[in-house]
Order: C-alpha cells, then structure tokens, then sequence
C-alpha cells in the first residue's frame, strides 16, 4: 500500500527537525571535546610548571648546599650523599651543608660509611646540619649523631633500637654474625651517650632501647642530648 499524502507530507516536515537536532549534537560534542582539550592543555601546564618549580627548587637547594634523604639508608642512597658533599667540598672547601632526613633507616653497614663520611667533611672544617623532618629511624638516627648540629621537627619523631641483621648457615657463622652485632651495637651506644654529653648514662640507653623499639618525640630528644634543636 503506497503512503497517503499526509503521512508523506508528515514525514517531509519531520525532517528538518531531524536535522536541526543532528546539527545541535554535533555542536554539542565538538564543544564537549574542545573543554576535553582544554582541560588537558591546563592539566599539562600545571605538571610542566610543577616540574619546573621542582626543578629550581632542587637547583636552589644544591646553590645553599642543601640535600634530601628520603630513602632508607643504602648503599644508593648512601653513595649519593657521598658523592654530593665530595662536590661541594671540591668547591668550597669552607661551605656548610645541610642534611634533610626523612627515613626509615635501613642498612647499618653503609649507614656507618656515610656516618664516617661526614665526619670526616666534618674535621676539614664544614659545618653538617642534619635535621630529621617527619621521622629519622634506625640508622637514619644514628647518622643524625653524625651532625655538626642536630635538629628535629616539633612534630618530628626519633626511633632508636639494637643493631638487627638477617643470619642464616653454619652455626658457627651465626655465632660470628651474634658477636659482630653485639661489637656494633655497644658502638651505637657508645655514640648516642658520647653525643649526649652526660644527658644519659650507658646503663640508661642500653636498659632503654634493649630488645625494644624506643619512640621519642622532639622534646624527648631534646631532653635526652640526641638533638640540638627542636625547629
């Protein structure tokens, strides 16, 4: 059956509202898809910039001798410090430097490498500001010792306890490894009370930090001669 007039004209007339809304769409998704792009124009200029800023940031810091230690203690992270200060002291054999800590801790071993680094920088006249922000533990403690001067966040915590190490094998070369441990950590002892400067007694440090985590806070520190400043 052929359609009747009015159904075609009905048809007919249907049409340019078709289109009219087709066009609208379009419009709608091509404006959708320029804010899209706008969008990601803006968010790639604010990573560009903060990469920027973060990169004066680290250039300023390396122009006052300043450097971030953020990572646990290891022999990467430990070597680079190194090979930063062995740089400034090439260029200025007087300059101070500051040390940001901010660590877990990590190996006692290389840890003790960078402590005698410092202060060896130390003996050839720099000035070694350590300041632990957010926390210094284990062996990031210890290195705090290492200082010229020691500062602590206000909200800034210290964790200190016995020398730890994985041992496996003989019985024997448990034993040895036992001994080497028990050497370092009445070293690690010796150092805190050496820093304190008569705050602590040895049989106080080692009653307090034996078999045990021991937390302190800023003013605990402060207290106790493991730090200079509470900034």
């Amino acid at each position: 059956m052929r359609p009747r007039g009015k159904e075609i004209g009905a048809v007919r007339s249907l049409l340019p509202v078709e289109e009219e809304k087709l066009r609208a769409e379009e419009e709608k998704l091509r404006a959708e898809t320029a804010v899209e792009r706008l969008k990601e124009r803006l968010y790639t200029t604010s990573v560009e910039r903060a990469e920027r800023e973060a990169a004066q940031a680290r250039a300023s810091f390396e122009a006052h001798h300043t450097w971030y230690l953020t990572d646990s203690v290891n022999h990467v992270s430990c070597r680079v410090v190194m090979d930063k200060l062995h740089q400034w002291d090439l260029e200025d054999p007087t300059c101070g430097v500051e040390i940001i800590v901010t660590s877990p801790g990590g190996d006692a071993l290389q840890g003790m490498a960078l402590f005698d680094y410092i202060g060896e920088m130390r003996r050839k006249g720099h000035h070694i500001t350590i300041h632990a922000l957010g926390y210094a533990a284990s062996m990031a403690a210890i290195l705090l010792q290492a200082a010229s001067w020691r500062v602590i966040g206000r909200e800034s915590w210290l964790l200190v306890h016995e020398v730890s190490a994985d041992s496996s094998g003989k019985v024997g070369e448990m034993e040895d490894t036992v001994k080497m441990l028990e050497k370092m950590c009445a070293r690690v002892a010796d150092i805190f009370v050496e820093r304190a400067e008569g705050k602590i007694d040895l049989e106080t440090f080692t009653d307090s930090w034996g078999r045990k985590d021991w937390w302190m806070d800023s003013e605990e520190a402060l207290r106790l001669g493991f730090v200079d400043e509470v900034r």
